[in-house]
């Protein structure tokens, strides 16, 4: 057997000056999405630890993902990466996953650096330590996991500690008019970057609109560019959507919807009310003569 031998140097949070005391991990927030955590430097002890083909893969606990893809560079040595490869992705138990290609193995030892790392935390993650797994076939030949081929635990670290839940998310009644980018919040009337439409007999609005209706916070709103999802945390719930599908994922629970998000120019994501909304806890009243909806 192949044993591939590599040294998990430095945890940052988010920068530590080589041989200092390592300061205290991060304290995040339950029901918060977006947190930073520090940066994490992977360094080979010789050349060629990191094996070609192969992939780099870091995991989170359930409940816990990665907002978004972090920034992956090779700051000392030859080990080349794929850098616009990085991904995320999250397996069936909602534990969240980075996925780092590497491209071509080192002549010397190289150090890995991966920056702009950020959590989202549901409210189902228990308060105590965040415990991050390094692995991935290119560290190890051994085949454990049913889902990502290849990949086993040969590190594993600290990065947060959760402690307290978030604010809860506010309501209030919101009311739009089809055609209006002007609305109305608890009897405020604010203005939309972009008008309600109707499609087939649905309503659509902004992103965030949307969200803002649901009672969403902003911190709880998390786009994915990467393949064009939002997810949006309400409480103990959570909805992902992702344009031009009908499937969304509520709870960890694929449920086809009848409508499905659709982006416009000049690239607004615009999500269908009534699914989301009713997903999420809240009550929709359509008017057909006054072409105006009401969200609760």
């Amino acid at each position: 057997m192949l044993v591939i031998v590599f040294t998990l140097a430095l945890i940052l949070w988010p920068c530590v000056i080589a041989g200092a005391a390592e300061p205290a991990p991060p304290a995040l927030t339950i029901g918060l999405a977006n947190q930073p955590i520090g940066d994490i430097a992977l360094t080979e002890s010789e050349a060629g630890s990191f094996t070609v083909p192969g992939q780099i893969v870091l995991k989170v606990p359930a409940g816990v993902t990665f907002s978004a893809a972090p920034d992956v560079t090779v700051v000392d040595g030859d080990l080349q990466i794929d850098a616009s490869g990085v991904s995320t992705d999250t397996t069936p138990a909602n534990e969240g996953l980075v996925l780092i290609k590497v491209k071509s193995s080192s002549n010397e030892p190289s150090v890995i650096k991966i920056s702009g790392l950020k959590l989202t935390l549901d409210r189902t993650v228990p308060e105590g330590d965040i415990l991050l797994k390094i692995g991935g076939s290119s560290l190890v030949e051994s085949n454990i996991d049913t889902l990502f081929p290849n990949v086993n635990w040969v590190a594993k670290v600290v990065v947060a500690r959760v402690v307290t839940p978030a604010p809860e998310n506010t309501r209030a009644t919101t009311v739009f008019k089809i055609g209006d980018p002007k609305y109305s919040v608890n009897g405020v009337e604010q203005t939309a970057d972009a008008a309600p439409y109707l499609k087939d007999g649905r309503t659509y609005l902004p992103l965030r609109l949307a969200a803002k209706a649901a009672g969403i916070a902003e911190d709880n709103i998390i786009w994915n560019a990467g393949d064009r999802s939002v997810t949006l945390i309400n409480g103990g719930s959570s909805v992902r959507l992702v344009i031009g599908s009908n499937i969304m994922i509520l709870n960890n629970v694929p449920v086809t919807v009848d409508a499905a998000p659709e982006a416009v120019e000049p690239g607004r994501a615009m999500l269908p009310l009534r699914a989301v909304a009713q997903a999420l806890g809240c009550n929709v009243q359509w008017d057909a003569a006054t072409q105006t909806v009401t969200v609760n």
